[in-house]
């Protein structure tokens, strides 16, 4: 049995693991529990030894420390048995055949240093000793009395392992030994050692790499069976020679033609510098070689240096260098000489002075390399450190996973340089990963370096002072210990840290919820009722499209039906839908083409037949279809779904969708997908009866994946205050589904836990770096082990699947504390360096974030795209839209409107939609809805309160906010609270202003850019609307005010021009008073709906000094002739050269866009998509490189094109205006506006 142990703050845990033939047994618990018991039994002995392997790696990566039986298991060994004779030469000959690696009476390697911390003063550890995790140790390449390797076990059955091995190789070397073209001396060899009749090490070697030349990832592990053979079989010497021989040799191909190509084993020639074998495969073998000379007696590795000695003046020269690293002459040497494989010196330097003699050798990313960094560590230590820091300066050279290699190193060594190193460069996120973890390894060191650079002026201190800060709250016995020893500066920066980090008493058991004193993984588990299944039950799955306003019609903005074709076009398209028909269709352009473009009843006869393997162009055919075809497309589109790829692009095409299977996907993506969860959760709020009508089949049916993922979505729906529409579903199938059902919801889902519980984080140990989590009455703060616990329920939550027991939990604790926790929780892994493993975390803020973590994290999603952090940005769409609140909507829908990453933008913007169709509101509507007031009251402006004196806020053109006196004088800035001010009122009214201020940044720009748009594209709103939604919303009003507004009848003609006063009353440009009805038609005017009162209107804004937000009774207005109007190409722009940053300037427009990336990643259109039916193509050439948009700065139209109108004629007159006006920018440059 091999017993491991895994020990962090508040918890101990024991995990323990045997093997009896083929059945594996894991015991696992807290120390000194019974704890729990699994048995698995495996296909065989091999796949068990496997099982395993794979099962103690895992231990060891999350940091379990072995604490008894070998640290070296058996290696896993291939299936077919040996036949008899096959591998003679494995069998013990002479010499020192048959001998141990370390006799008995034998001394033995000299023993290695105690790797262990000891204690230093006071009881504090010593943080001077270089101690190598076990994840490191286990990649360091042994040295005769290093670190690693001294406890190697000798190996058990080393011979018959070996001898499988080499069994399961049969058929690939008969091929490579068969080969004509293989050395006749090396296959003699290879036959000789295996059938017995004369065994030498160069034999086997050349049965070795003809058999392993190119065996798998998953068979490597087999080389180190190979080594431990020939030791037991031959000896260590024989051994020795045969890995020495091995780096000698490789099998090369032949043959260019795949019948004739042909594996020839050979030697490798001086000018060779690696071959397929020696460069990975001989190098696991010589490890485990390296390893066994280094646990060797004296006697025996003495004979084996000597039999190395011969291979120094080969191309084998740097492999005895490798294999025996103590051999300081040796390295010495060959360090200072150009030999080939160089890189194999670099695993035995053994001093700082060597490795800069060796680094200019070899490339400079080596030192990166994880085995060889680890080894050097070893071998070198803390003298590494000025290398390490060098490499580190070179931010812009090597790649993010080299530097977090180095970085690991560095907060490995225990010595001051090493931690101002990293102190040095705490701004990389990259950088503060390592720190932190330097921090929790030598707690002393970084109170005494981050209290003194705290205290000094350098540009440093202020990160140094925030770090300090954190790291003596969150650990003040060690910090409270350390005291004395401190230098004064450092003390003194550390002091009033620990005075003033007064935390709240820890709760008693008896006030904190139970499930965070006993949660159910903490004691036996539930065992649940048996599941009754009800077979034969089928969803009646009726297809139906649910538009909510306005929601179809977005699809394709400008679609228009296809109008009637002439006797030649019907002829077209009857001969297509025949191509259709007979599978003659070769491409699936032409397809989708006909389905778009045919005639409505011939592609009605066509679709229900149709279901396409692969898409041409998914993006534009699925929103066509279902624009045009409604619910027949359906079928369709669900299986392009099912087809996965970009999910998060064509799912949210099936939230109105009822039936045809689309309740079963969207219980399968909440299960399953993270990407697209967030759609099946909006579905399920969206559909809740169609969802119980039509999962209720597979809930109640047999065990598997499909009834989970059904018992999940009807979790969801109960959690969502819909038990009784699952009931009736349920229902509805009869009374054995409905009996099912209630046992399913009766059950308690907190008690059902996974088997294996996710592993937490280190840092969530340092529990008093995270902010305490309050009970309700604020009076109590979580005990460290509850904390734990609800770290475990956030891990056990996904997004829009939260643990069960969280809502129960949640209630009894304090939502603001809660909230800041869920954000030090943030911080925390954001300083990991976004580790994978712990994403959980920024879910986590969806079920406990507030406004302020939103205001947090939006900013952080905005920027993460051009960081790498593509994928934790879209995640973090989804924890906007599952907070929900209107500020989290708000920042949503900024997101769509004006970040630079397009991904970015269509995800937000995707999310904004779905919540608009489930409130029945179109995006604009929800967006004119989401617009906060920020408290402003109904006079739309803001008093600040500092006691003796006020401020009021009022806003400009802009929104931003204005302040002023008393008496009426306006301030550059709200000042400071001073000292004859009530500090309480004036501290918080301050802070009032500071956040109105940054809540603004991100609401004002967005909503002048909206009404500008709503003048552009002609959006109408209703007179009931526009007074409760512009003119009688606080902020929205001073934007009203300064705008010319005007009224349309029912046929689009304009009626009468008005503004909005101060005091929201109306007038007409006479000034006289005018009233808006409830049923009237109201819009932002354009020059063009004003026609001859422009004038009028531009003297009466300026006689009020009435400034604009945007260019409105002051914009150019641009008009067709009567004869370009009546065309449909635009002549004078072809031929025209634009800059290309003009034209990426004007997709902030929102109706121009580029087209879809081409070969090599070549946007050859430029696009304009008009508000109402039709849009404009601009052919470019040469295009535009999305790898590189300025490749070609110029582009040319080489054609300008209305489609889908019949002219120019039949566009709004407001449209050609503003289009025209967007070219002539592109023509002539200037503003845009």
């Amino acid at each position: 049995m091999r017993c491991f142990e895994h020990r962090g703050a508040g918890s101990a845990k024991s995990w323990r693991v045997s093997r009896d033939g083929a059945v594996v047994t894991v015991r696992f618990g807290r120390v000194g529990a019974a704890g729990q018991t699994r048995v698995k039994e495996l296909a065989d002995e091999v796949a068990a030894i496997a099982h395993v392997e794979r099962l103690v790696a895992e231990k060891l990566s999350k940091g379990y420390v072995e604490t008894g039986a070998a640290a070296v298991s058996d290696p896993v060994v291939p299936g077919p048995a040996m036949p008899v004779g096959a591998t003679g030469g494995l069998r013990a000959t002479h010499g020192d055949a048959g001998r141990s690696a370390a006799p008995e009476g034998d001394a033995g390697p000299p023993t290695a240093p105690d790797s262990g911390a000891a204690e230093g003063p006071a009881g504090l550890p010593d943080e001077d000793v270089l101690v190598l995790p076990a994840e490191w140790m286990r990649r360091v390449h042994p040295r005769r009395g290093g670190r690693a390797g001294a406890s190697l076990p000798r190996p058990a059955g080393a011979v018959a392992k070996a001898e499988a091995v080499m069994a399961a190789k049969s058929a690939e070397r008969a091929e490579v030994l068969g080969a004509p073209r293989s050395d006749r001396e090396l296959v003699a060899a290879a036959e000789g050692f295996l059938d017995g009749s004369r065994v030498t090490p160069l034999g086997a070697a050349a049965a070795v790499v003809a058999s392993m030349h190119a065996c798998e990832h998953r068979e490597l592990g087999q080389l180190a069976v190979l080594a431990d053979g020939w030791i037991a079989a031959h000896g260590l010497t024989f051994a020795t020679r045969a890995v020495a021989e091995a780096a000698g040799l490789d099998v090369a191909s032949s043959g260019y033609a795949l019948p004739d190509k042909q594996k020839n084993l050979r030697r490798l020639t001086p000018t060779d510098r690696y071959g397929r074998w020696s460069f990975g495969p001989w190098l696991l073998l010589a490890k485990r070689m390296r390893a066994r000379l280094a646990v060797a007696g004296d006697a025996d590795y003495e004979r084996a240096r000597q039999a190395l000695g011969d291979y120094r003046s080969s191309g084998q020269r740097t492999v005895t260098t490798y294999l025996m690293p103590t051999e300081s002459q040796w390295v010495d040497e060959d360090c200072g000489a150009d030999l080939r494989r160089i890189e194999l010196v670099a695993y035995a330097v053994s001093t700082s002075e060597q490795w800069g003699q060796l680094s200019g050798k070899i490339d400079g990313y080596a030192l990166s390399w994880r085995e060889l960094l680890a080894t050097l560590l070893d071998g070198i230590g803390a003298a590494l450190t000025p290398r390490l820091i060098d490499f580190l300066r070179k931010r812009n050279v090597y790649t993010a996973d080299q530097r977090r290699a180095v970085i690991g190193a560095l907060a490995l060594i225990p010595t001051d340089e090493a931690f101002e190193a990293l102190m040095r460069q705490a701004d990389d996120k990259l950088v503060e990963a390592g720190l932190n973890d330097a921090m929790r390894r030598f707690p002393v060191r970084a109170l005494r370096l981050l209290g003194t650079a705290a205290g000094d002026p350098g540009e440093n201190r202020g990160r140094a002072a925030e770090l300090l800060r954190r790291h003596a709250t969150a650990n003040p016995a060690a910090a409270s210990a350390a005291l004395p020893s401190l230098p004064q500066v450092a003390r003194h920066r550390v002091e009033p840290i620990l005075a003033s980090a007064t935390a709240p008493p820890q709760a008693p058991a008896a006030l904190v919820h139970p499930l965070l004193v006993t949660p159910p993984w903490t004691g036996a588990r539930t065992v649940a009722e048996r599941a009754v299944v009800v077979d034969g039950l089928t969803p009646p799955d009726v297809p139906r499209m649910c538009w909510a306003p306005g929601e179809r019609e977005a699809l394709v903005p400008d679609f228009q039906e296809p109008g009637p074709e002439d006797a030649a076009g019907l002829d077209h398209w009857e001969r297509e839908a025949a191509r259709l028909r007979e599978g003659r269709m070769s491409h699936a352009a032409d397809e989708e083409k006909f389905f778009v473009g045919a005639p409505r009843t011939l592609a009605l006869q066509l679709l229900p037949h149709w279901r396409p393997t692969s898409f041409w162009s998914p993006g534009w055919t699925l929103p066509h279809l279902l624009a045009r075809f409604d619910v027949d497309a359906l079928p369709v589109v669900v299986q392009r779904n099912r087809q996965r790829g970009s999910l998060d692009v064509y799912g949210p095409l099936l939230l109105p969708a009822e039936g045809a299977g689309v309740a079963a996907l969207m219980a399968e993506w909440l299960d399953r997908l993270k990407s697209v969860r967030w759609i099946a959760v909006s579905w399920l709020r969206r559909h809740p009866a169609a969802a119980a009508r039509d999962l209720i089949p597979a809930a109640v049916g047999p065990i598997g994946a499909e009834r989970r993922a059904a018992e999940q979505a009807l979790r969801v729906l109960v959690a969502d205050g819909h038990a009784d529409t699952v009931r009736a579903g349920a229902a509805e199938h009869g009374a054995a589904a409905a009996s099912a059902v209630q046992l399913l919801l009766s059950a308690d889902p907190a008690e059902v836990v996974p088997a294996q519980l996710p592993e937490l984080p280190p840092w969530i140990e340092d529990a008093g770096s995270l902010t305490p989590v309050l009970l309700r009455d604020r009076r109590f703060a979580l005990p460290s082990e509850a904390v734990r616990h609800l770290c475990t329920m956030l891990a056990l939550s996904r997004l829009g699947l939260p643990y069960p027991g969280l809502a129960a939990v949640r209630e009894t604790l304090d939502a603001a504390a809660l909230a800041e926790f869920g954000w030090s929780l943030f911080r925390a892994w954001e300083s990991a360096g976004f580790p994978p493993k712990q994403s959980w975390v920024l879910e986590a803020l969806a079920v406990i974030g507030d406004d302020d973590t939103v205001r947090r994290l939006s900013p952080v999603v905005r920027a993460w795209p051009g960081t790498g952090g593509h994928a934790r940005a879209m995640t973090g769409l989804d924890v906007l839209y599952a907070i929900g609140s209107e500020l989290a909507l708000v920042h949503l829908h900024a997101i769509s409107r004006k970040v630079r990453f397009e991904a970015l933008r269509y995800g937000a913007d995707s999310r904004v939609r779905a919540v608009a169709a489930e409130l029945g509101l179109t995006s604009d509507q929800l967006a004119d809805r989401l617009v906060p007031d920020f408290g402003l009251g109904d006079r739309s402006t803001l008093t600040l309160d500092y006691g003796p004196r006020r401020f009021g806020v009022t806003f400009d053109e802009q929104l931003r906010p204005i302040v002023m006196d008393e008496d009426g004088r306006t301030r550059k800035e709200l000042p400071k609270p001073g000292a004859g001010d009530d500090e309480a009122l004036a501290t918080a009214a301050y802070r009032r202003f500071s956040g109105l201020k940054k809540d603004l940044r991100s609401v004002a720009a967005d909503q002048v850019r909206r009404l500008e748009e709503a003048m552009v594209v002609r959006r109408r709103w209703t007179g009931a609307e526009f007074r409760r939604l512009l003119v009688g919303h606080p902020l929205m009003r001073h934007l009203v005010r300064r705008l010319v507004w005007v009224t349309y009848d029912a046929d689009r003609v304009v009626g009468t021009a008005f503004r909005v006063a101060e005091d929201s009353s109306m007038a007409d440009v006479d000034d006289k008073a005018f009233a808006v009805s409830d049923d009237d038609v109201v819009g932002v005017a354009h020059p063009l709906d004003l026609a001859a009162d422009v004038s009028a209107w531009t003297a009466l804004f300026t006689d009020y000094e009435i400034l604009q937000p945007f260019p409105q009774l002051h914009r150019p207005v641009w008009r067709m002739t009567a004869e370009q109007a009546a065309q449909r190409r635009l002549s004078a722009f072809v031929g025209v050269h634009v800059p290309v940053d003009r034209l990426l300037k004007l997709e902030r427009r929102g109706w121009w866009r580029r087209s879809v990336p081409m070969d090599a990643g070549i946007q050859l259109t430029m696009e304009c998509s008009l508000p109402g039916p039709g849009y404009l193509e601009f052919p470019l050439d040469p295009g535009i490189s999305i790898n590189d948009v300025q490749d070609q700065p110029s582009q040319t139209f080489r054609d300008a094109r209305l489609t889908g109108a019949e002219n120019f004629a039949a566009l709004d007159p407001v449209i050609v205006s503003e289009l025209l006006c967007d070219l002539r920018y592109l023509v002539d440059g200037g503003s845009l506006r």
